[in-house]
């Protein structure tokens, strides 16, 4: 992830992750029970125990942190990936053409992006199995003239691999009602814990005690 001036830090090191819910919220959210804290692919599968969820809509207004969210969910699953046998997968909407690509085609760039020898036919085999994990990061972000076909794709997409989990990051916006199967997930923004934990981080290396303390008077 960037920081500010635009430096580059591992997102595990500076990262405070957002609770999920299922209600928007413009302040954080009183009944931390409806929540979701230090979210993972596993717990939004399973989420209060209502069932399996495997298609999720991920809202949240502009600057929450859906892009970060996803990576942040991405790694977690990438970590036990040996354990679970699920193959997580981030594909970024916004450079989706339905003259190029289709979902299976995403898959298989984003995996062979990292190294990786994947073919389609690898690709079709885990996702006939349900053990694909996609996250699609950007809805709103999208070509509007793509949309009605991306629509199109992902609903047949699920009709023929209806097992694999699927999160879908966007703002609210008229895209997601062309979408039928979907859980609506909200990103809830900071409590006053959360915030002051991600100043502390942002914090950590400025050795100017005086500095330090008038930023966080000021926040």
């Amino acid at each position: 992830m960037k920081i500010l001036g635009g430096e580059e830090v591992d997102l595990d090191e500076y990262y405070v992750c957002n609770r999920i819910g299922q209600h928007a919220a413009v302040v954080a959210h009183l009944d931390k029970d409806d929540t979701i804290d230090d979210a993972t692919l596993q717990k939004l599968h399973n989420f209060k125990n209502r069932g399996v969820l495997n298609r999720i809509f991920l809202i949240a207004a502009s600057g929450f942190g859906k892009t970060l969210m996803l990576q942040h969910l991405f790694l977690q699953a990438a970590r036990t990936q040996m354990d679970t046998g699920l193959l997580p997968v981030f594909i970024e909407l916004r450079s989706f053409s339905h003259l190029a690509h289709d979902l299976v085609s995403c898959i298989v760039a984003s995996v062979t992006h990292f190294g990786e020898k994947f073919s389609e036919d690898d690709a079709r085999e885990l996702l006939a199995k349900g053990q694909c994990q996609i996250l699609l990061d950007g809805l709103d972000e999208m070509d509007p003239s793509e949309i009605t076909e991306f629509q199109h794709k992902l609903t047949d997409f699920i009709d023929l691999y209806p097992d694999n989990q699927i999160i879908l990051s966007s703002r609210e916006c008229d895209a997601l009602r062309g979408i039928d199967g979907f859980k609506r997930l909200y990103i809830h923004p900071f409590d006053n814990e959360q915030s002051q934990l991600l100043i502390d981080k942002l914090l950590r290396d400025v050795d100017d005690p005086s500095a330090k303390e008038k930023i966080q008077k000021y926040m």
